[in-house]
């Protein structure tokens, strides 16, 4: 077993504890490892090398990483994200590492007795080396190996150059150390089962480390862990804790297996029992039922084919009178039609002529219209031609009017100087500028209404536009209609044209006469067929009858071959059985023969494979056992590096120790021993001695024999008893001894027991391999077994001979059932060869009638289309004169398109001229100089025209600058006067009108310059133009549409134009032309097709009537009084034939009914007989579902289901024959092993109370007994009868579904309990008090009689216990006790008194147990009761922003060795040494710690 001795930390751990490069050395403070006396061989200036401190304190302060401290170590020991100490986050270990990490958790352990060092360890980064939030990101290793010269904790290839390896070269590492150094036993893991088998192997229990993460939940919080509510809810958590599970979880899968039978016994025998009675009464009455449903089937068609006749007849006569009264109603219906169409035709041909008088009406209203306003527009522009031609003549004439008043006016002023001269230039700017301004907004204004005539205009020629869309598309229209109608005529025509050629219709025969040729022709095959159709059904009848026969004669060939098809499948079934059995037994060669035959060899079989399994079960126990007798030298080989000594010498030494007798097995007396070769040597000088016992003091030795020989051993080899003296003595040799059979290397070497130790490694896998291989053959002997002894049971002696047999008989009677049906079946085909002869008839009077329908139907067609020719060629007439009509409305539309397009275009062209006047306006008065001062006044307008303003206001600027009259005012008023007769002659003598109109135009827009004048007067002559064309053409026009209105006579009475109403203008006129016409054309031809249909209707009401009136006569003979269905055909035939139909299908219903009858009641007798048997009373308690089922079931549904119980309850009878036979056999087998298992674990019990026993050294305590566990022991007789009681109630809680699966663990429990009932488990334990007082208490009252360290203390000492009996059970515990280590966070704060303290250490080093604390504490009473304290501190790392634990210190209190001068030495003087800033440490560096031992006396 091992021990921890030092841990080694790097780059892990949070930012608030990091452990960067942290080890923690518990060793060199315990016992010293030797496995002999001190006596011998020990030199006394040699220093031994020691064990790890047996119990160490490590003290940081609170918060500041303990906690995590704890859970690094459990993740090597404990692996799982779920395991985690003290949380259930499963992401807290992610934590630990960060990002750049590479972080190290290394546990270095030493052996207890051969101080073999292991290392384990674990690695672990993060992909890519970055923290995430996803766990699985974190790759985690765990490894091991055994430090060697080249590896050791020390040397570990963490980092490289100053940083850390990445986890994958780390490994790689240590893998080429292990392939230089193969010594080194180096492996890694990457799944944590894998990792956690290997600590087990390596003698690290990771089971005792999940007990410690339960005690270290919360600091102090151990106790929580043995606190029990009961006695026997401890001895359940010990067992549960120390009692390997794999044997009873073997069971427990075992009983799972056959607890469904084991607890169904009696209800499978009554189950048996009802069943084989079931089968009595079940057989007889599926067949009975077979026979029931074949004659219901039977009647049940002849019932559908009477009922079918029956129907099919009222349908007929339904149809007959409902066609008769409906042909009727058409032809009154019609005649009504025809006469309303008539009348309806006459009024909308009268409203078609009036609407279109009115439109013509209109059209000479519109045209006359248009004639006023062509000459209006004609006059206008005219008179407005003249007056531009006097408008320059008139502007000469007045502006040398307005010159020469002007200078007169100047002249007369002569006398006045320049004041009258400013006055006037400003009179003139004020008055030009007022006449621009008011200039400037005429033109806007009429540019304004140009534009807004413009989009009149643009609006009206959008209209006309439309309405010439509308008309050429009503054009188009009419067009094609009068095609389409065209190449209807012309197709109809050439439709004729083929009948007359295919001899539908003869050359001068109209279609509507070949129609009715072809009708009478119709009706005289139909006739015909009819007769045709009633022979057909009398020889139906009697193919009918013919058929029932050949029916029932293949019902009884299927029943037969179904017969036979089931014995055939019952025969192959057991054949092929037989034949896959034989198949996987053949090649296993049991029997010394070529070929197996079940029939013969099944006995023989039986005992061979018995054997065979027998034997598998031998092999496997052989190896089983050799793997046991390996077990236990692994083990110690794995432990102690040698082999150990024989059982019997080891029970021996066991026996004299428990004794008080100091003794050891001569080999491990060999194993303290330095050198091979001095081993080698006493082992052939006495042999008789190292294989036996020696004492440590010879004066024992009379007691030590009379010990062994009280105890009785007996031993089965030489156990020789010695001392360590005889060893040394010269002759301690045996005489008479000539050769000692060299022993194993293994005992005494420890390179030979390395070897030894990978052999058994090799061979233990090699036993494992051969168990699972022996362990199928044996599950494939026993199932063979099995299912030969099931064969048997289903197929005794002779029933294959049987099953043959009846493959036979049923095969004669098939082929007599294919003779009676191979003789109807010809009866059959003579009657059906009548019936296909009358009918192969009837298909060609069909085919004709078919012919004949359709040349009826398609000369019909001809003739309806042939009478509409007439319409449709009016319509192709009206079509045309509408299409002309329309396109007259198109080309006015047009033209006035035309029109209003020209004059919104020449808006635009005088909008466009009136702006730009406008503009020059505005920039001539921005170029005035004093403009801008001139008060605008709106209500004075200048008189005179513009120029003359403009020539005034220059003139007055000069002779403002002349500042005086002169000469030169006179020479220009002379000539301005000479200027002004010349204009009055040019003028001449216009008439007034046109004087003011040519005033109106000068004063006008166009009057502001020449340019302007000369443009309108071009515009006016264009106009006088225009409106000549148009008024030239709007005369013809009114004259065209007065000879059109005359074509209209006046009517002489008011007509009625609903439902069109009069015209509200030409185009809604044409329309309702239209509209009217098509109208007046549809009526015309319905009325022509109401003529005909009505004709029509009359002949086949008279038909129908005839028909009618003798089906229903026939109706009252029939007596059934079904209603017909919708899916129901009507009969085709005569009255006699249906007669005759129904009488024959009456006839055969009767007769199968009276047998349906017979068969039913044969089956209620059945019936009733079944469900008695069901209902007996010993049957009450029986749940089986055959039998609900049949008492639920309703008796009518019995006889239906009665086959498919009958097969279904044939192999349970056979299945449950053979699961009685073997539930007996399993259930002694199970309560054998379960009695096993309970009285072993009892044994652990006991082991477990002598196990607890206490050191001495503890006052009243001392050699006690700490734990106490008291119960009743039973007979071997009864305790298996009360584990069968066990057994039975889990076999009906898996049977009553309470527990799927029983846990192997539970099952043991359970029946331990049982074992010792009704008394139970009486567990004591002693109450640790200051004084150690001998006081028991229940281990249930722990927690209310102990104080809280007290309660900690004792669960401390449990655990303890629990340990030791663990590696006891293991058979790591020889006789140096060791059982692991224990680590507990902060215990020390609930239990700090120094008795339970010593208590607790006393406990765990006799137990083997190393202890491991953490407090932050800072007692030093506390620490200095613990042999090794180490000191940590958590130091802030400012620029890292991260704390970091370093190791300060320890104090380490080695176990003094004895003083060996004087028989009691004593120590007389010590000599301390401490740092001056020890107080400022908190830590004590041993290497300034010294004690001096020099001066020592004897007392």
């Amino acid at each position: 077993m091992y021990e921890l001795s030092r841990v080694l930390l790097q780059s892990v751990g949070p930012k608030a504890a990091r452990y960067e490069n942290v080890l923690l050395d518990f060793s060199g403070v315990g016992d010293p490892i030797a496995d002999r006396p001190a006596t011998l061989f020990s030199v006394r200036d040699e220093q031994p090398v020691r064990r790890p401190s047996p119990a160490t304190v490590l003290f940081l302060e609170n918060g500041g990483g303990k906690s995590v401290l704890i859970k690094l170590i459990f993740s090597v020991l404990l692996p799982g994200r779920r395991q985690v100490v003290g949380t259930r986050d499963p992401r807290t270990l992610s934590g630990f590492v960060l990002d750049n990490d590479v972080g190290h958790i290394a546990l270095e352990w030493t052996h207890t007795r051969s101080g073999r060092r292991l290392v384990t360890g674990k690695v672990a980064e993060w992909r890519h080396l970055k923290a995430t939030q996803d766990p699985s990101n974190l790759l985690e290793r765990w490894y091991h190996f055994r430090p060697t010269r080249g590896t050791t904790l020390d040397t570990l290839p963490v980092a490289e150059d100053g940083r850390y390896l990445r986890l994958t070269d780390f490994i790689g590492e240590l893998d080429e150390a292990q392939r230089t150094d193969p010594e080194l036993e180096f492996d890694h893991f990457r799944v944590q089962s894998e990792w956690t088998e290997r600590l087990t192997d390596l003698g690290l229990d990771p089971e005792l480390f999940r007990y410690q993460r339960a005690m270290n939940a919360g600091e102090g919080e151990a106790a929580d862990v043995f606190s029990f509510a009961s006695d026997a809810a401890f001895v359940e958590f010990l067992l549960s804790a120390v009692v390997p599970t794999g044997p009873a979880q073997d069971l427990a899968n075992l009983l799972n297996s056959y607890g469904d039978k084991l607890g169904r016994r009696g209800a499978l025998t009554l189950e048996r029992d009802f069943v084989a009675g079931a089968l009595e009464f079940l057989e007889p009455l599926a067949d009975i039922h077979t026979t029931a449903l074949t004659a219901q089937e039977e009647q049940r068609a002849a019932r559908r084919m009477l009922d079918a006749f029956v129907r099919s007849v009222k349908v007929r006569t339904y149809r007959e009178a409902e066609a008769a009264k409906a042909s009727e109603e058409v032809a009154k219906r019609l005649g009504g039609d025809l006469r309303r169409a008539v009348l309806h035709h006459e009024r909308l041909t009268s409203a078609a002529r009036e609407l279109g008088r009115l439109t013509a009406l209109l059209k000479l209203d519109e045209a006359e219209e248009e004639q006023q306003k062509a000459r209006a527009a004609w006059n206008r522009a005219q008179e407005t031609e003249r007056a531009w031609k006097v408008v320059p003549r008139l502007a000469k004439s007045l502006e040398a009017t307005a010159n020469a008043n002007r200078l007169r006016e100047l002249v007369r002023r002569t006398e006045e100087a320049a004041l009258p001269a400013l006055q006037a230039r400003d009179t003139a700017l004020e008055v030009l500028v007022g006449a621009l301004r008011t200039m400037s907004r005429r033109l806007t204004e009429q540019a304004e209404t140009a534009r807004h005539q413009a989009e009149s205009e643009r609006t009206l020629s959008e209209q006309a536009q439309a309405e010439y869309n509308a008309a050429v598309g009503l054009a188009a229209e009419h067009r094609a209609q009068a095609k389409a109608l065209d190449a209807r005529i012309q197709e109809v025509r050439d439709a004729l044209a083929d009948a007359v050629r295919e001899g539908l219709l003869s050359d001068g025969m109209t279609a509507r006469d070949a129609a009715r040729q072809a009708e009478e022709e119709a009706r005289q095959n139909a006739e015909e067929i009819s007769r045709q159709e009633s022979a057909a059904e009398d020889a139906a009848g009697l193919h009918d009858a013919s058929q029932r026969a050949c029916r029932a004669a293949e019902q009884v060939l299927v029943e037969a071959l179904h017969s036979l098809d089931l014995a055939r499948r019952d025969w192959t079934r057991a054949d092929e059985r037989t034949r896959a059995l034989e198949s996987e037994i053949q090649p296993l060669a049991l029997l010394d023969i070529e070929r197996l035959d079940l029939e013969v060899d099944a006995p023989r079989l039986v005992g061979k494979l018995a054997q065979r399994r027998d034997a598998a079960d031998v092999a496997r126990t052989e190896i089983r056992i050799a793997m046991v007798r390996d077990e236990r030298a692994r083990l110690a080989l794995e432990t102690n590096e040698l082999l150990p000594p024989s059982p019997e010498a080891a029970e021996a030494c066991e026996t004299l120790r428990e004794a008080g007798i100091d003794a050891y097995t001569g080999w491990d007396y060999l194993a303290g021993l330095p050198r091979v070769e001095q081993r080698r040597a006493f082992i052939e000088r006495v042999p008789h001695l190292v294989t036996g016992v020696l004492l440590n003091d010879p004066e024992q030795t009379a007691q030590a024999t009379e010990i062994l020989v009280s105890r009785k051993l007996w031993p089965s080899t030489l156990v020789a008893l010695g001392t360590t003296t005889d060893m040394h003595e010269p002759d301690a040799s045996l005489s008479g001894l000539d050769f000692v059979v060299p022993p194993h290397p293994a005992l005494y070497d420890e390179r030979a027991a390395a070897e030894e130790r990978l052999a058994l490694g090799r061979r233990h896998d090699e036993h494992r391999a051969q168990i699972a291989e022996w362990d199928a053959r044996q599950r494939m002997f026993l199932s063979l077994l099995n299912r030969l002894e099931e064969w048997r049971v289903d197929f005794p002696e002779g029933r294959l001979a049987e099953l043959r047999e009846i493959v036979t008989v049923r095969a004669q009677a098939r082929d007599e059932a294919q003779e009676a049906l191979t003789e109807q079946t010809e009866q059959c085909e003579v009657a059906a060869a009548r019936l296909k002869a009358i009918r192969e008839a009837i298909p060609p009077l069909r085919t004709a009638q078919s012919a004949l329908e359709t040349r009826k139907s398609t000369l019909s067609g001809l003739a309806g289309q042939e009478e509409r020719i007439p319409d449709w060629q009016t319509a192709v007439d009206q079509a045309r004169t509408a299409e002309v009509r329309a396109r007259e409305i198109a080309q006015q539309a047009e033209k006035a398109a035309e029109n209003h397009r020209a004059a919104s275009a020449e808006h635009v062209r005088t909008m466009d001229r009136l702006t730009g006047s406008a503009h020059r306006v505005t920039a001539e008065l921005n170029e005035l100089p004093g403009a801008d001062a001139v008060v605008e006044n709106r209500t004075e307008v200048p008189a005179e025209p513009l120029p003359v303003l403009r020539r005034a206001y220059e003139a007055a600027a000069i002779e403002y600058e002349r500042a005086s009259v002169g000469a030169d005012l006179l020479l220009d008023m002379r000539q301005a006067e000479q200027r002004e007769k010349q204009a009055a002659q040019e003028l001449g003598d216009p008439s007034p009108e046109t004087r003011a109109a040519a005033q109106t135009l000068l004063n006008g827009p166009d009057g502001v310059d020449g340019a302007s004048r000369a443009a309108a007067q071009r515009r006016a002559e264009q106009a006088v133009s225009d409106c000549q064309i148009s008024l030239s053409e709007a005369d013809a026009s009114v004259a065209e549409h007065r000879a059109i209105l005359k074509d209209f006579p006046e009517p002489l009475t008011d007509m009625d134009l609903a439902p069109y109403g009069p015209p509200l203008h030409v185009l809604h006129g044409m329309r309702l032309i239209e509209a009217a016409e098509h109208d007046r054309d549809e009526a015309e031809r319905i009325r022509r097709e109401l003529a005909y249909h009505s004709e029509r209707a009359e002949r086949t009401a008279a038909a129908l009537r005839s028909s009618a009136k003798n089906f229903t006569d026939l109706i009252t003979v029939l007596s059934r009084s079904s209603e017909p269905r919708e899916d129901d055909i009507p009969y085709e035939g005569g009255v006699s034939a249906a007669r005759d139909r129904h009488t024959i299908l009456k006839t055969e219903y009767d007769r199968i009914g009276t047998k349906v009858e017979a068969a039913l009641a044969e089956e209620r007798t059945l019936t009733d007989q079944l469900v008695g048997f069901a209902a007996d009373a010993r049957f009450g308690g029986l749940p089986t579902p055959s039998r609900t089922v049949i008492q639920s079931c309703p008796r009518a549904e019995l006889p239906a289901r009665a086959a498919e119980w009958s097969d279904s309850l044939r192999p349970r009878l056979r299945s449950l024959t053979v699961d009685l036979d073997s539930i007996e056999r399993h259930r002694r087998q199970i309560v054998l092993q379960l009695c096993q298992q309970v009285q072993e674990a009892l044994r652990t019990l006991k082991r477990a109370q002598s196990l607890s026993r206490l050191p001495r050294g503890l006052q009243e305590w001392s050699e006690q007994e700490f734990l106490r566990i008291r119960f009743t022991e039973v007979s071997e007789q009864a305790l298996e009868d009360r584990l069968g009681t066990v057994v039975d109630e889990t076999a009906e809680a898996v049977i009553q579904g309470k527990e799927i699966k029983r846990d192997g663990l539970a099952l043991l429990l359970h029946g331990v309990t049982e074992a010792v009932a009704p008394k139970g488990f009486r567990v004591r334990i002693l109450k640790p008090d200051a004084v150690l007082r001998t006081e028991r208490v229940p281990v249930s009252a722990m927690k209310d009689l102990f104080s809280g360290g007290q309660v900690l203390t004792a669960a401390i000492v449990l655990y303890c216990t629990m340990a030791a009996l663990r590696a006891n059970e293991k058979g790591r515990v020889q006789h140096r006790r060791n059982s692991g280590v224990l680590f507990l966070d902060n215990p020390i704060g609930r239990a700090s008194a120094g008795y339970l303290l010593r208590l607790q250490q006393s406990v765990a080093r006799a137990l083997g147990v190393q202890l491991v604390y953490t407090t932050g504490l800072n007692d030093l009473a506390v620490l200095d009761s613990f042999p090794l304290v180490i000191r940590l501190r958590n130091d802030a790392d400012l620029r890292a922003h991260r704390m970091y634990l370093t190791v300060v210190g320890d104090r380490r209190k080695h176990l003094l060795e004895p003083l060996e001068e004087g028989e009691n030495p004593v120590i007389t003087s010590i000599r301390y040494h401490a740092r001056a800033d020890a107080e400022h440490n908190h830590h004590q560096d041993p290497e300034e710690e010294s004690v001096d031992r020099s001066e020592s006396s004897r007392a």
